[in-house]
């Protein structure tokens, strides 16, 4: 054999080991790895876990893999040979993090789910009723204020929890000076609320869905007399109510607000609106947060109690009112820096938050912080019949 053939031989083999040795290299590096990734919430509160959203960030080769996982919360990858970011996350649930893991042998990857704090931020009072209609109560007397609600709305696009969010008016009335716990309060940022209505659950008990509203009435009942009283609001279908136990009859089909503060009359607010409505949400001890923050004022009613809000509590509020009257706005500005107003008591006028656009049939409201713009007031209460 020649000696060109003899060099043509051996760099043909060389040639050859070269690429065999490339192609088992190729092979190692795209070979699949079976990563069982497994999901829990010690909790007990998430039961399906396929709303929760996996990405996993492959480090050497900068791509991503992503899914739902499977309602268990468990679900079988096949990865490359490499270093990975695991994450699972949900907004409106939780998350669960592990970084810089290395895959190189078939492995189980247990991640417990860390909760978010529930959210109330994007409720919003889209309807109020307190100016009333003389009806009925249970007893054969005429209350002027009785048939009142207000329609509370989830106007984000999350899941918002109302557990624990409080429904209150304020201590001072708007048509009046202010006295001097008012206006320190109002100078430190403060809200003084009159009452405070909160609504029960332990933190996920209520979620209301995007553009869901549910309603909470003075009382669970039918103030229309089975529609005899066309001036009257028919509200035994409403979501939640307040019970007085010493003179309301409970209505086994809306559940009761827990009473933490209220004024003499018991009610959602005045007929003409001078005590503005708000929503506040305190984190911890409510009743104990109430205590420490309790002052006691004087009123035409004699002394009563009232706590101080703090502004960054207050989750929406509308300064309501009667026409020409409102002369000391109740509410801080950057939570309403308007007004609107209502004529007078037994009027029938009915707040009403205006509807900023329609997306795919779903109503957004309009949420300035600006009543005079946000809101407008018509005549004739809604009914909620059961």
């Amino acid at each position: 054999m020649g000696f060109l053939k003899k060099l043509s031989l051996f760099v043909s083999a060389i040639l050859l080991f070269v690429s065999c040795s490339s192609d088992d290299s190729q092979n190692q590096v795209q070979q699949k790895i079976k990563v069982v990734l497994n999901v829990e919430d010690k909790t007990g509160f998430v039961k399906d876990y396929s709303v929760l959203k996996y990405d996993i960030y492959n480090q050497d080769t900068g791509r991503n893999l992503t899914g739902n996982l499977a309602k268990s919360g468990v679900v079988t990858l096949e990865l490359e040979v490499g270093n990975y970011d695991f994450k699972v996350d949900n907004p409106d649930i939780g998350y669960a993090l592990k970084p810089n893991v290395v895959v190189d042998k078939a492995m189980t990857l247990n991640l417990d789910i860390q909760l978010i704090e529930p959210s109330s931020t994007g409720l919003v009072i889209s309807e109020l009723f307190t100016s009333g209609y003389s009806a009925k109560d249970e007893y054969g007397q005429y209350v002027e204020l009785g048939d009142q609600y207000v329609v509370i709305t989830n106007n984000s696009q999350s899941v918002k929890y109302l557990d624990g969010v409080s429904y209150a008016i304020t201590e001072h009335w708007n048509k009046f000076p202010y006295n001097t716990t008012t206006k320190d309060a109002l100078s430190n940022n403060q809200v003084m609320a009159a009452l405070v209505y909160t609504f029960p659950g332990t933190g996920r008990d209520y979620p209301l869905a995007p553009a869901e509203d549910i309603v909470l009435a003075r009382s669970a009942k039918d103030f229309s007399d089975g529609g005899k009283n066309k001036l009257a609001a028919d509200l035994s279908g409403v979501d939640f109510e307040i019970v007085m136990p010493e003179r309301d009859t409970d209505n086994p089909n809306a559940a009761n607000m827990i009473i933490n503060g209220t004024t003499h009359a018991d009610m959602l607010g005045y007929g003409t609106g001078f005590s503005s409505a708000f929503l506040f949400k305190h984190q911890g001890d409510l009743k104990a947060f109430l205590n420490k923050n309790t002052v006691v004022v004087e009123s035409m009613y004699g002394s009563k109690p009232a706590f101080t809000i703090s502004e960054d509590l207050i989750i929406d509020g509308v300064e309501t009112g009667q026409v020409s009257q409102v002369k000391y706005k109740s509410l801080l500005n950057k939570v309403d820096r308007g007004f609107i107003t209502v004529s007078d008591t037994g009027t029938r006028e009915v707040y009403r938050r205006k509807v900023k656009q329609i997306d795919n049939q779903v109503k957004v409201y309009q949420d300035t912080n600006n009543s005079t713009e946000d809101f407008t007031v018509s005549v004739g209460q809604s009914s909620f019949p059961g």
